[in-house]
């Protein structure tokens, strides 16, 4: 494989990764909420619940941003001309 083919996959192969991470953050987020409106999950303190919301949110943000900058670097592999 060229060197311009190995680099095209391995930024889709990034973006790929990327974007199951942030599919995953956003499932995450959702089994939290749930869980978190079960008597089981009452049980936890308040400020439990919103420490771990709040890192779940954190997690989702950060792989929304890190799927958001594969896609960039792809593009602009792609569309190297593109203003």
């Amino acid at each position: 494989m060229n060197p311009a083919a190995a680099l095209e996959t391995a930024l889709q192969q990034a973006s790929d990764t990327a974007n199951a991470a942030l599919e995953a953050a956003k499932a995450a987020r959702i089994e939290l909420e749930k869980f978190f409106g079960t008597e089981a999950g009452r049980k936890f303190p308040l400020n439990a619940q919103g420490e771990i919301l709040r890192a779940a949110a954190n997690t989702y943000n950060a792989a929304r941003t890190a799927a958001n900058e594969a896609q960039d670097a792809l593009f602009v592999f792609k569309h190297p001309d593109a203003d």
